[in-house]
């Protein structure tokens, strides 16, 4: 025992280093276990974009836009600017899937690394090693936050660049000469080009210059410092910063987003469906309530209390820290109703406040620590320990879905009630799946608000250019499979007309995404059943719609009117229940069409009672006769165009006297 507490030191520095060691290792095992998300090609993008702004060669993506038109050029690549310069230095010949991975790592890395700054910070404060890994451990272990420190190069980001931020603010209290001040200006400057919140960061400016007499002449340096930093950074600023800076702040605010979406975006928020203009003030509480570990939660709350009541001033640095991270918790928990900011895809814009909660619950254990109730330490540390353990063991058995995380008191009320895979990271699982399971070298996939698309750059090249895909608002070919994510949706049932469910992905109850097959149950062959087809308008042409080439397409006249019709003549012998209509280049999707049949083509026409079935298909009410006439009831400039027609039913034997020949 005396051998123990005299070699205490080297102990817990050498478990530090095995678990920061084991930390590295963890991250660098499951960095792209996570499918990727839209932001992630978003931001490739705003990097190849700020580079080509910067040297003026657009010759490496000349497809991008400039940066003056880019949807998102008020978020800044400052922080993540390395990987393109890295990228630069091979030529720029990297494939998309290899940018993706480098980008990840650089993201956990930054994580990672404010992880031990922040370990350091709390052992500094309180002399403890136990308190420090408690800090550190509750920081990493938030289930909702921790799959983001990969993939997220915006939100936890920034909290990584706020602990650099606090850090290297430390430094210059400590150590105040010019290096530490250009390191202290400069990392502020490259936290607020992550995100503008960093504006948080006035508070500590404000606190020193009020404490700190002697170190006042200093800040007259680190203002400007920061701004030509900032400025340096920030490419879409170089022509007038000072407007950048306004209209990135009002860029912030919902009023903004607004523009950007015409208002149309629907968010499913505690079992109600609201527009994201209106949502309730409660909004981020809430979210915080459900998602974030109970003993983190309550700890921090409560902690956040109890240093206000009890400030301690005796360390003026470290009470700058609880002064910035108790002012920005309350005025972004009291702000959000007032100022509106922008809010969708959960709380993840504001997962920086978790630092806040970790800061406050180690404040809270260290008060515990110093009382003389040994009940309350003993039971506060054990509560504390369990929660780690039990976070973790969920983290490990719902990997690579911890993210989709309820703490315990709201796991049988949330699932159904709010937004699920927001990241659309499952849709990767879904490609892998259909990789192994089908044999064609051309895999189609129709992509139903599962990011498809964005979610490809998560394989190699060569598995990647297996696909076909198009969204199936748009379906212009029969594709034989349908990727759907259920997020932003209540209930696990979803069906897709002429396809069946083959695979899916769940997570605590509620699915996260599934796969579904074209069955063509019912298809039949027109060379059977249509004996001929006619149309007003290129006549020569209308055979191409019954045809699988889906390069030949059927054209109707230059200026489409509802005056152009199809006329399909079938066999005695079929009974049709529906039909699927695959448009051309210039039509978007086939709707407001009529039906109507006739026994002989020519007279007795009546209108068929039909209904829209899916995205191409329409169903009978009952089969239409010997001859089925179509008609778009869309007035537009452009040619009214089909690319093939489906036809689906069954047919009907003849009467044996029929079939022996009698009359």
């Amino acid at each position: 025992m005396q051998f123990l507490k005299k070699n205490s030191k080297i102990f817990f520095r050498l478990f530090v280093m095995i678990f920061f060691a084991s930390f590295l290792v963890l991250g660098l095992k499951i960095y792209d276990d996570y499918g990727p998300v839209s932001e992630e090609k978003n931001q490739i993008d705003a990097g190849h974009i700020i580079w080509a702004e910067i040297t003026g060669d657009k010759s490496h993506y000349p497809e991008l836009p400039s940066l003056a038109e880019y949807m998102n050029r008020y978020y800044g690549q400052g922080a993540t600017f390395i990987t393109v310069l890295l990228e630069a230095a091979f030529g720029f010949t990297w494939d998309v899937n290899r940018i993706w991975k480098l980008r990840r790592l650089w993201n956990f890395i930054c994580f990672f690394c404010a992880s031990f700054c922040l370990f350091q910070i709390i052992k500094r404060r309180y002399n403890s090693y136990p308190l420090a890994f408690l800090g550190t451990l509750s920081l990493i272990l938030l289930p909702r936050m921790f799959p983001e420190i990969f993939y997220n190069d915006r939100d936890p980001l920034f909290l990584s660049w706020i602990i650099f931020s606090l850090s290297a603010m430390l430094l210059f209290l400590r150590k105040t000469n010019l290096f530490t001040t250009v390191l202290f200006a400069s990392v502020m400057a490259l936290t607020i080009n992550i995100r503008m919140f960093g504006f948080i960061l006035i508070i500590p400016l404000i606190l020193i210059f009020l404490n700190y007499p002697g170190k006042r002449r200093w800040l007259f340096f680190i203002v400007p410092i920061f701004f030509l930093v900032w400025y340096g950074l920030s490419p879409i600023a170089w022509g007038n910063p000072i407007e950048i800076l306004k209209t990135a702040v009002v860029h912030l605010t919902t009023q903004q987003r607004i523009l950007d979406t015409q208002g149309s975006t629907q968010i499913l928020f505690n079992g109600v469906y609201y527009p994201e203009q209106e949502l309730p003030w409660f909004y981020l509480p809430l979210w915080i309530l459900i998602s974030t570990p109970l003993m983190l939660l309550c700890l921090g709350l409560i902690g956040g209390g109890y240093i206000c009541k009890h400030p301690e001033k005796d360390n003026p640095g470290y009470f700058i820290i609880d002064i910035t991270l108790a002012a920005s918790f309350l005025f972004f928990i009291i702000g959000i109703p007032i100022l509106r900011p922008t809010l969708y895809s959960g709380w993840r814009h504001f997962y920086f406040l978790n630092l806040s909660l970790v800061w406050f619950s180690i404040f809270l254990l260290n008060a515990v620590i110093k009382s003389d109730k040994r009940w309350l330490k003993y039971m506060l540390f054990s509560a504390e320990i369990c929660s780690l353990a039990i976070t973790l063991a969920s983290m490990i058995n719902a990997h690579p879905y911890e993210g989709i995380y309820y703490n315990p008191a709201f796991r049988s009320y949330a699932p159904d009630k709010f937004e699920r895979d927001m990241g659309f990271t499952s849709t990767l699982e879904c490609l892998d799946y259909l990789l192994d399971a089908s044999q064609e070298q051309r895999i189609e996939v129709m992509n139903a608000n599962a990011f498809v698309p964005f979610s490809l750059i998560g394989l190699p090249k060569g598995d990647r250019e297996r696909f076909s895909t198009i969204d199936w608002k748009i379906q212009r070919t029969p594709m034989k499979y349908v990727i759907f994510n259920y997020n932003n949706m209540q209930g696990n049932d979803m069906s897709f007309p002429y396809y069946a469910p083959i695979y899916n992905i769940e997570q605590n109850g509620t699915k996260l995404a599934e796969i579904f097959q074209r069955t063509n149950n019912g298809l039949l062959d027109p060379s059977d059943i249509v004996e001929s087809i006619h149309t007003t308008f290129h006549d020569n042409a209308a055979a191409y719609m019954l045809t699988e080439d889906q390069n030949m397409i059927w054209t109707g006249a230059e200026q489409h009117n509802s005056d152009e019709k199809i006329i399909l003549e079938f066999s005695d012998n079929t009974e049709i229940s529906s039909i699927e209509l695959f448009p051309g280049d210039h039509t978007e999707a086939c709707k407001d069409l009529l039906f109507s049949t006739s026994s002989d083509g020519n007279s007795d026409w009546k209108e068929l009672s039909s209904e829209q079935y899916g995205t191409n298909g329409w169903l009978f009410h009952s089969p239409p006769e010997k001859f089925l006439c179509i008609q778009s009831n869309v007035i537009t400039d452009q040619p009214w165009q089909l690319r093939q027609i489906l036809i689906y039913g069954k047919t009907v034997p003849f009467p044996e006297s029929h079939q022996n020949g009698d009359v």
